[in-house]
C-alpha cells in the first residue's frame, strides 16, 4: 500500500497543484475565501456585530451566485454553438 502511494504521489501532486491553481484563478473562489475569512474572523475574536457580518457576506454570496449563473449560461452557449 505504501509503495503504491509513493508511485501515485507525483501524478496526484501534479493534478492537485493544477486544480488548486485553476481554482485560485477563479474570481468565485477568491470571493469564497474572502467570505470564509470574514466569517472566521467574526467567530474567532473580532467583535463584529452579526448585522455587519451579514452586510459583508451578503454581497459576496450574491456575487458568487451571480457569477455561477453567468458561467452556466456561457457553458450552455458554448455547447449550443459546438453542437
Amino acid at each position: 500500500m505504501k509503495n503504491a502511494l509513493k508511485q501515485l504521489w507525483p501524478a496526484l501532486k501534479q493534478t492537485l497543484g493544477t486544480a488548486l491553481k485553476q481554482m485560485l484563478g477563479s474570481k468565485k473562489a477568491i470571493a469564497m475565501v474572502a467570505g470564509i475569512i470574514v466569517s472566521a474572523a467574526a467567530h474567532i475574536g473580532f467583535d463584529l456585530p452579526p448585522e455587519e457580518v451579514t452586510g459583508i457576506l451578503a454581497p459576496i454570496l450574491a456575487y458568487i451566485v451571480g457569477q455561477g449563473v453567468a458561467d452556466h449560461g456561457k457553458e450552455k452557449e458554448k455547447a449550443r454553438a459546438a453542437g
